[in-house]
């Protein structure tokens, strides 16, 4: 069965955070922290990332640009939460079919693996790293320029009443592959 409440969370960038390395639960998160409206009526959600450990190796990718029609359907809600369909055309993110990625990662690899072959160097579409250098990474390109920016968190929504805020977003990474264990039951498509 796929992640449950899946979906987007849209709003303002109000700040980034991390758990503390040497005090963490079962994994290392980042947080990103979506401001959704404005005064007295504006609403937190706690976006958590998740890493597994500040020094265990991750994989990430990070595009020079994105095409903005890929997104017409979720560029067009309103800021705060919606529920995203498991659909090609509902706005969901799909790691393995969706040509956003899957395409240009394909063409990008091919050619990598042919340069590095010719110059024997180890360049990568994927970008290797430690848990605590991505999530500065990750920290740097949300924080740049220092100007608030609209942004869409892809995840599962969940509440819990003893977080401060109690709303957030978590899952937030690539939910489909996940190795025969305790996470595989969450793998879905879109």
């Amino acid at each position: 069965m796929p992640v449950q409440d899946y979906g987007v969370v849209i709003g303002q960038f109000d700040h980034f955070d991390r758990d503390d390395a040497n005090h963490f639960g079962s994994f290392f998160h980042g947080h990103i922290f979506v401001r959704v409206g404005s005064g007295a009526q504006a609403v937190l959600y706690n976006c958590a990332v998740d890493v597994k450990y500040p020094t265990g190796m991750v994989e990430y990718f990070e595009p020079s640009k994105l095409d903005a029609t890929k997104f017409t359907n979720v560029h067009a809600l309103a800021d705060g939460f919606h529920s995203l369909a498991s659909t090609s055309s509902s706005g969901a993110l799909d790691y393995v079919r969706d040509p956003l990625i899957s395409q240009p990662l394909g063409c990008l690899a091919v050619f990598y693996a042919i340069w590095n072959a010719i110059t024997r160097t180890s360049n990568q579409v994927w970008k290797q790293n430690v848990g605590m250098s991505a999530l500065t990474d990750l920290e740097a390109f949300l924080s740049a320029d220092g100007r608030i920016q609209r942004v869409y968190v892809f995840g599962a929504r969940f509440l819990n009443a003893a977080q401060n805020p109690p709303q957030g977003m978590h899952d937030v990474h690539m939910n489909q592959g996940d190795p025969p264990g305790q996470f595989q039951h969450l793998d879905g498509i879109w």
